[in-house]
C-alpha cells in the first residue's frame, strides 16, 4: 500500500526536567603543560555524572553541586576523552583543584548544538565565571525517557520508525538495510563497555555521520576510552533475568601503547515473570588498541552475545478470563517435568571491526572502521502437517466455538480445572508422531526413490533471518579555523540477509515432508501448488535441514556527505550535504510450485539515486538558554522489506515504487542551567511517496 501523503505538526513539552541535587562545587584552572598559559573553551565533564562545564578566558572552570565520590574530570575533543585528573570529593566542603596541567590537542572544541571556541570567551577573564555551551548528549532527559523507560511501551519520538535513526557501533553502521532495524540484543550484557556514547538529536549536526531525521547514536570501543576499572558485579531480578554474573577488566591506555578492555557475562532465569518463559545468555566483548605513534591508533574490537529466551505471546480475552490471569501464556507446556516453551528466540550474531584513527594534523583528524557482522537469529515455533491445531488457545477448541450451552459450560470447566488444560501438550504430540508410519512415494522427484517411516504430524521449525553485514566507513573532522569547522565521509554497506526455515525437532519421528498443505488445499487444481521446491518434489527433511521458504535479500549502498559549521559570537550555522545509491534484489534458492517462474534464481535489481540536504541555525542568547532552527529535504530508497508483496514464495514487486520524500522542520528552545534543564520543540514532518507492506490474517469464526 502506497501512502501518497503522511504528516503531522505536533507540540511536544519535551523536558522540564528539574534535577535536585545536593553536595558541594570543585573548581580549578585549565593551564597548558607546556606554556603554563591558560586553557580557554575547553569542554569538561565529570565522568559517569552529567556535569558539564567550559574553561572561561583565564582557563578557570566550577562544578557546582558535585555529590561525593571519586570521579575522573574528562576533557573532550572531537568526540574524544581525555582524563585531565582523578580525585575524591567529599561532597561536604567546597573543593579547589588548583592549576591543572593538560596539553589541548586542538583550541577547536565541538558539541552536538553549538561550539565554544577562545574567541567566544576572550572577555571573559573573572575566575569564576563560565560559559556553558547547550550540549546534546546522551543524558538528554527526553532521550533517556523515550530510549529506555518508554520503549517497552513501543514509544516512538514523534512517530519516527526504526530507518529515521542512525545507530553506530565505533563508526560501523548497525541498522539493518533490508527493513532499517537495529538488533539491540547483539550487545545485550555489555554495559560497562558502550558507556562511552555521543548522541545526535534529530537533524542537528554531527561529528561522525549525515544522520537521520530522527538523529542518530555513536558509541566508541576504543580500549583507550572506556573507564579504567577492573569489576565483579552479580544483579538479581525478576523481569528478563533472576541472576547475572559479569565481569569487566579495562587497562586504559598504557606506556607502552597498549590498551585492553574485555568483558563477559552470563544471565540465567529458569523462570521469568511470565509463566513458561525463561533466558539463557552470554556475552563476551574484547577491544585493543595499538597507539602505533602520536598520530596513528589502531583497535580491534570482537563481541557478541549468543542468547536463548522462551516467549511469551498474546492470546484472546477468552483465554485471559479462563486462566484468571493477565499473564496466561499459551506457548509451553510440562514435558517429562520440565518446562518447554514451543516459542524460543535463539540469537547470536557476532561483531568484529577494525578501526583506524590518524591525527592528520593538529587540527584534522581522520577515522575509518571497517566491520563484519554475521551469525543467526531465529525464533522457533510448531508446525504440523495433515493433523488438528495443537495450541490450547486455538479458536476451535474454547467455549465461544461450542454449539450450545451444555458443551460451552463443559469446556469452561474443561479449562479451568486445571493450568495444564491450558497449556501444550507435549505428550499428545509425541504419541501421535508415534504412530505415523506413511510411505513417501517417488522421493526429491526420483521415479522409484521410495521411502518408509513415521512421517511427523507435529514438529518445531525456526524461522531464521541470517545476517551478512559488510561495512566501510570514513570520516574526516579538519577545523579549518577557530570558527569554521568541515566534516565529511564516505561509507559503504554490503549486507545480505538469509530468510529460511528450519527443522529444529522431529519430536519423536522419523521425517517431514517439504510440503505446503494450505496451498494445495486453496489451489487444488494445480498438482504442483503444494510443492515448496520443485527442484526437488516430495522431498523429506531430517532435523537441522531447510525447508519451506530460502531466499537472500541482498542490499548495496554507497554514500558520500559532507558539512560545514560555522560559528559566531551569538549564532551557530551549519550545512550539509549527502548523495547515496542504493540497489536490492532477491535470490531464492526454492522453486516454489506455486510461482515456478518468479521464485528461483536472482531477480531484476531495483537502484534507487539519493540526496539529502539539512542545515540549522542556533542563537545563543547567552550561556543558559538557545533557540535553535533546524530544516531537512531528503529522498530515500524504499526499504526491500516493504518492496516485496510475497518475498516467501516469489520476487513481485509493489507497483510504481519510487524514492520516499521527506521534509522536515523544527524550533526548539533550550534551557541549560545548574538545576534545571528543559527543551521544548515545535516540528513538522511530511512524509510523501512512503510505501509499507502490511499483512492481515483472516481467520472464520463459526461462533463468536
Amino acid at each position: 500500500m502506497i501512502r501518497r501523503t503522511q504528516s503531522f505538526v505536533v507540540f511536544i513539552l519535551i523536558m522540564f526536567n528539574t534535577i535536585l541535587t545536593f553536595g558541594q562545587s570543585i573548581s580549578g584552572k585549565l593551564l597548558d603543560t607546556q606554556t603554563q598559559t591558560p586553557q580557554a573553551g575547553v569542554q569538561l565533564l565529570i565522568e559517569n555524572t552529567d556535569l558539564q562545564t567550559f574553561t572561561n578566558g583565564a582557563g578557570s572552570f566550577k562544578f557546582e553541586n558535585v555529590k561525593s565520590g571519586t570521579y575522573n574530570i574528562l576533557a573532550k575533543y572531537n568526540n574524544q576523552l581525555f582524563i585531565v585528573s582523578t580525585l575524591s570529593h567529599d561532597g561536604k566542603k567546597d573543593l579547589d583543584l588548583g592549576n591543572l596541567n593538560f596539553t589541548a590537542p586542538t583550541t577547536f572544541v565541538a558539541d552536538d548544538i553549538s561550539v565554544v571556541d577562545v574567541s567566544d570567551l576572550a572577555g571573559m577573564e573573572a575566575e569564576n565565571d563560565n560559559f556553558s555551551s547547550a550540549l546534546s548528549a546522551g543524558r538528554d532527559p527526553f532521550v533517556n525517557a523515550t530510549t529506555f523507560n518508554l520503549s517497552a511501551g513501543r514509544f516512538r519520538p514523534r512517530g519516527y520508525f526504526n530507518e529515521d535513526s542512525e545507530m553506530f557501533m565505533n563508526g560501523m553502521v548497525m541498522n539493518d538495510q533490508d527493513d532499517g532495524r537495529v538488533l539491540w540484543t547483539a550487545w545485550n550484557g555489555m554495559n560497562d563497555m558502550i558507556r562511552t556514547r555521543t548522541n545526535q538529536v534529530n537533524m542537528n549536526e554531527s561529528d561522525y555521520t549525515f544522520g537521520g531525521i530522527g538523529g542518530s547514536t555513536f558509541i566508541d570501543l576504543r580500549a583507550s576510552s572506556i573507564r579504567n576499572e577492573n569489576k565483579i558485579s552479580y544483579a538479581h531480578s525478576n523481569r528478563t533475568f533472576q541472576h547475572r554474573l559479569m565481569g569487566s577488566y579495562v587497562t586504559g591506555l598504557m606506556k607502552n601503547g597498549w590498551a585492553i578492555a574485555a568483558s563477559a557475562s552470563h544471565s540465567y532465569a529458569d523462570r521469568g515473570y511470565v509463566p513458561g518463559t525463561y533466558m539463557q545468555g552470554n556475552s563476551y566483548f574484547l577491544s585493543v588498541d595499538r597507539k602505533l605513534n602520536d598520530r596513528h591508533l589502531l583497535n580491534f574490537v570482537a563481541f557478541g552475545s549468543p542468547q536463548k529466551r522462551g516467549r511469551s505471546s498474546g492470546a484472546i480475552q477468552e483465554m485471559y478470563d479462563l486462566a484468571g490471569s493477565n499473564y496466561y501464556n499459551p506457548n509451553w507446556g510440562y514435558q517429562n517435568g520440565e518446562v518447554r516453551n514451543s516459542r524460543e528466540y535463539i540469537i547470536h550474531q557476532p561483531v568484529t571491526m577494525l578501526r583506524h584513527d590518524w591525527k592528520i594534523s593538529a587540527n584534522t583528524n581522520l577515522m575509518t572502521t571497517v566491520g563484519y557482522q554475521f551469525g543467526n537469529y531465529g525464533s522457533t515455533r510448531l508446525d504440523w502437517y495433515d493433523a488438528p491445531d495443537p495450541r490450547p488457545d486455538y479458536y476451535r477448541k474454547l467455549p465461544s466455538y461450542a454449539l450450545d450451552q451444555a458443551n460451552k459450560d463443559l469446556v469452561t470447566a474443561f479449562y479451568k480445572e486445571s493450568e495444564e488444560n491450558r497449556q501444550l501438550n507435549w505428550h499428545a504430540m509425541y504419541d501421535a508422531n508415534a504412530t505415523r508410519n506413511y510411505t513417501i512415494l517417488n522421493v526429491d522427484g526420483i521415479e522409484g526413490n521410495t521411502v518408509e517411516g513415521k512421517l511427523a504430524a507435529y514438529v518445531q521449525e525456526s524461522e531464521n533471518y541470517d545476517n551478512k553485514k559488510f561495512s566501510f566507513n570514513s570520516v574526516i573532522n579538519s577545523a579549518i579555523n577557530s570558527k569554521l569547522k568541515l566534516t565529511a565521509g564516505l561509507q559503504y554497506l554490503d549486507e545480505r540477509v538469509h530468510y529460511y526455515r528450519r527443522l529444529e525437532d522431529l519430536l519423536g519421528a522419523d521425517f517431514y515432508l517439504d510440503f505446503n498443505r494450505f496451498a494445495l488445499r486453496d489451489f487444488p487444481a494445480n498438482p504442483d501448488a503444494g510443492q515448496n521446491d520443485l527442484n526437488r518434489p516430495n522431498r523429506i527433511v531430517q532435523e537441522g535441514d531447510i525447508y519451506g521458504h530460502n531466499y537472500n535479500i541482498n542490499n548495496q549502498r554507497a554514500t558520500a556527505w559532507g558539512q560545514l559549521a560555522l560559528k559566531t559570537d551569538n549564532f551557530d550555522y551549519f550545512a550539509a550535504i549527502s548523495v547515496a545509491n542504493q540497489s536490492f534484489y532477491r535470490e531464492g534458492f526454492a522453486k516454489v510450485g506455486l510461482f515456478p517462474e518468479s521464485s528461483y534464481g536472482k531477480s531484476e535489481v531495483q537502484s534507487f539515486f539519493n540526496y539529502s540536504a539539512k542545515g540549522g541555525i542556533t542563537y545563543k542568547l547567552d550561556g543558559r538558554n538557545y533557540f535553535a532552527l533546524n530544516g531537512s529535504y531528503r529522498t530515500r530508497a524504499p526499504l526491500a522489506n516493504e518492496v516485496y508483496l510475497s518475498p516467501r514464495v516469489r520476487n513481485q514487486i509493489a507497483s510504481n515504487i519510487t524514492n520516499e520524500k521527506i521534509t522536515s522542520l523544527d524550533l526548539s528552545y533550550l534551557a541549560r542551567y545548574t538545576d534545571f534543564k528543559a527543551r521544548v520543540t515545535l516540528f513538522y514532518t511530511d512524509f510523501k511517496d512512503k510505501i509499507t507492506n502490511d499483512v492481515f490474517i483472516m481467520k472464520s469464526f463459526r461462533h463468536l
